[in-house]
């Protein structure tokens, strides 16, 4: 349901009809004098539906004027002095406005033509003498006037708005029309002791092209004394990025502040310090305390140390550390280096936040000396970046133990050669040759295995046998 009120309250609805005025609380008893104002522009309403949030009611009419402005009331309501047209909703309207919270809507069979969804905290008109009457866009405190124009700019015009333009951000990063938080932004400052209503005040450029702050530029429309508060244009863009640019506070007949620049940096926003009453470009703070001191627009590049040995050397193959600061304006680039030319590799580090200063204490590992090619000395370590060098000295000499891989390598070689020559020197063991027999007869004398051609020759005389006995027999028997 929530999300429902919130649709109907941000979507502009297209209609001839348009609520105007609500008075939902008014002082002593609510009984028969609550109203809603609507211009109908000549129309009526007797085929439009009233709801709340709990309820439905059906419009009658019970009294007609011609003009532009038409009241729903409750059916007892005493609009005979009002020269104005008066619809019944019955009994109560809707289920009785709410004093704390309601939703008042208007549709016919077809769609929506207005809505209004009201907070007794944010908007005022509680039970104060006081209604709550449309301007533009937004509904704010107002003297009653059913039936008749509401003139909220000269109501606003009596308040004493102590606000400064304190703070503004023309070119954000990324889309300059991006919706809240994202996008361009105008802060205020409330200097007096009053809370004040933003909502109604208009902000305008040096065109003339206007933004009226409503609920959907800003999270809390009362601004507190001594507080800030940020109207994010939220989709809009209002502000130049190059060239002459006027700023307007203002209500619909006067000017609250007014404020101008020539140039903008993207990221950065122009700050007003309250003491000078001067704005200087600076790392934006909305809805914050401000920064005073101006915001550096160069990037800078310090190496600051080299971190050694109690002897201030360092050897080859070992790692050393070193710390640098660095500053981020508003170069595109934002990478550097560090590196000791041909004994180290390149450390790369990217950074995103500007307008920061930031400390690195980075480790850099020098490649080993293991032939003695490179000759002590002092190198330089060098920073890189932002178009910007920073050396400092190192002093290297000697090599780190264990660091050579060759040598590694070759202590690895002689140590198993070690070994095989102490394998030749020791006494080696007699072999015993065995012949095994084609057949093997255990204990008992029975055969266990015979190889196959120990059976074939076996076999062979068998059949020699028993051919020669076929041959004697065959004789015998001729004779």
């Amino acid at each position: 349901m929530r999300l429902v009120i919130l649709l109907l309250v941000l979507v502009p609805v297209v209609s001839a009809l348009q609520i105007t005025e609500i008075m939902y609380d008014p002082e002593g008893n609510d009984n028969n004098r609550e109203y809603i104002e609507v211009f109908t522009n000549g129309s009526n309403l007797t085929d439009v539906v009233f709801e709340d949030l709990t309820s439905s009611d059906a419009l009658e009419l019970v009294q007609f004027f011609e003009g532009e402005y038409a009241l729903i009331v409750e059916e007892d309501f005493n609009g005979t002095d009002m020269n104005v047209s008066v619809y019944s909703a019955g009994k109560t309207i809707g289920n009785g406005l709410n004093n704390d919270r309601d939703l008042v809507l208007l549709r016919d069979n077809k769609s929506v033509l207005d809505a209004v969804f009201y907070v007794s905290k944010r908007d005022g008109g509680g039970n104060n003498g006081k209604a709550l009457c449309r301007l533009g866009d937004v509904f704010m405190e107002c003297i009653p006037s059913p039936g008749e124009i509401n003139n909220l700019s000269q109501q606003a015009d009596e308040q004493n708005y102590t606000l400064w333009i304190s703070e503004f951000l023309p070119d954000p990063e990324g889309d300059d029309k991006g919706l809240r938080p994202g996008g361009e932004w105008v802060e205020l400052y409330n200097s007096g002791e009053q809370v004040l209503d933003l909502r109604g005040l208009m902000l305008e450029d040096a065109k003339n092209h206007t933004i009226t702050i409503s609920d959907v530029q800003i999270s809390d429309p009362l601004l507190q004394p001594g507080q800030y508060g940020v109207v994010y244009l939220n989709g809009q863009s209002l502000l130049n990025n190059d060239g002459f640019e006027l700023i307007t506070l203002r209500t619909q007949t006067a000017i609250i502040d007014q404020t101008s620049y020539s140039f903008s940096k993207e990221g950065l926003s122009w700050s007003q310090d309250f003491a000078t009453r001067s704005f200087t470009l600076t790392v934006p703070t909305p809805g914050a305390v401000h920064r005073n001191e101006e915001t550096s627009l160069n990037s800078s590049l310090v190496l600051e140390r080299v971190y050694v040995g109690n002897d201030d050397v360092v050897r080859f193959g070992e790692s050393f550390r070193v710390r640098l600061k660095l500053y981020i304006g508003v170069k595109e680039k934002t990478t550097f280096k560090v590196y000791v030319a041909n004994l180290s590799k390149q450390t790369t580090v990217s950074i995103e936040e500007k307008f920061v200063e930031h400390v690195f204490t980075l480790t850099l590992p020098l490649v080993p000396n293991c032939h003695g090619k490179l000759a002590d000395g002092i190198y330089t370590v060098r920073a890189e970046g932002f178009a910007t060098e920073a050396v400092l000295p190192v002093t290297i000499k000697g090599t780190a133990k264990d660091s050579c891989v060759v040598v590694q390598q070759n202590m690895t070689k002689e140590t198993v050669a070690l070994k095989e020559a102490r394998k030749t020197k020791e006494p080696l063991q007699q072999t015993t040759m065995v012949e095994r027999s084609d057949t093997f007869i255990n204990k008992t004398g029975r055969v266990v295995y015979e190889a196959s051609d120990s059976k074939a020759r076996r076999w062979a005389v068998y059949f020699f046998c028993f051919t020669l006995l076929l041959v004697i027999a065959a004789l015998v028997t001729q004779d």
